[in-house]
């Protein structure tokens, strides 16, 4: 038998396995709780975001502030 490719077979059983979920039709599946979590999750990164260029500002002001003063 030959081995079947993952590539192939994966999103296969995953739609099946999805077919379930949509058969009911009437309303929509909950993701309000997902949505609320990535919120989150956006809010933490560009946080991270914002304290990585501040600390890269810094460093490119001291360089600049060395340079002139003629210690580099």
């Amino acid at each position: 038998m030959k081995f079947m490719n993952l590539k192939k077979f994966l999103p296969v059983v995953l739609s099946v396995a999805a077919l379930p979920a949509f058969a009911d039709g009437a309303g929509g599946i909950d993701v309000s709780s997902v949505t609320a979590l990535i919120g989150t999750g956006v809010a933490a990164v560009a946080l991270i975001g914002a304290a990585k260029m501040g600390v890269n500002g810094v460093i490119v002001l001291w360089n600049k502030v060395s340079s002139a003063l003629g210690t580099r």
